[in-house]
């Protein structure tokens, strides 16, 4: 599930994120924000996968746990990540940008830069090649719109963003758009 953006600002940060699911699904969330703190989940881990249930909990469990623990660091130490589908999660708390990816088998973390404009999309429903080509889009529209116009960003995730849908009914649900400071 989804496309999500991290847009730095003078004053502020940008999240827009994209939530593409089947309408089954649609009670669902894939973000949590707490205080000035955030995590939102992507379906996959760097590449797509190919499932192989049962797991022991949906990947849902991670966004209705994760305040629970101390930060992120305690997280990743702490929770049970075997037996769980790949997933990617990203984590803005304590004006900290963080990146973690369960494969399966493996946690890969990443501290990221803040000020930098980010792009992820779900390796369950995008390519490499189309993940690349959002994040070109994402730069052009704020290269032609500037980043004071939240429209065009609106507009962008809304339409050119948009999952199509496919055989298994998953289709954008909602566009969810953030500040934080």
């Amino acid at each position: 599930m989804c496309i999500v953006a991290w847009i730095p600002r003078a004053e502020n940060y940008w999240v827009f994120s994209n939530r593409d699911d089947r309408p089954a699904k649609a009670h669902l969330s894939n973000l949590r924000k707490q205080d000035n703190s955030f995590i939102v989940l992507l379906n996959g881990g760097f590449e797509n996968h190919i499932p192989k249930p049962p797991y022991r909990a949906s990947r849902v469990e991670v966004l209705d746990t994760y305040f629970e623990f101390k930060d992120f660091n305690d997280f990743q130490l702490q929770f049970e990540f075997q037996g769980m589908e790949p997933f990617t999660l990203l984590v803005y708390q304590d004006h900290q940008l963080h990146q973690l990816v369960w494969t399966g088998k493996d946690i890969e973390t990443d501290s990221l830069i803040k000020e930098k404009i980010q792009l992820w999309a779900s390796a369950t429903l995008y390519t490499s090649d189309q993940r690349e080509g959002f994040f070109q889009q994402l730069l052009q529209t704020i290269e032609d719109h500037g980043l004071e116009k939240t429209n065009a960003l609106e507009e962008l995730f809304q339409s050119t963003f948009k999952y199509p849908g496919n055989s298994f009914g998953t289709l954008t649900l909602s566009t969810t758009h953030i500040e934080l400071h």
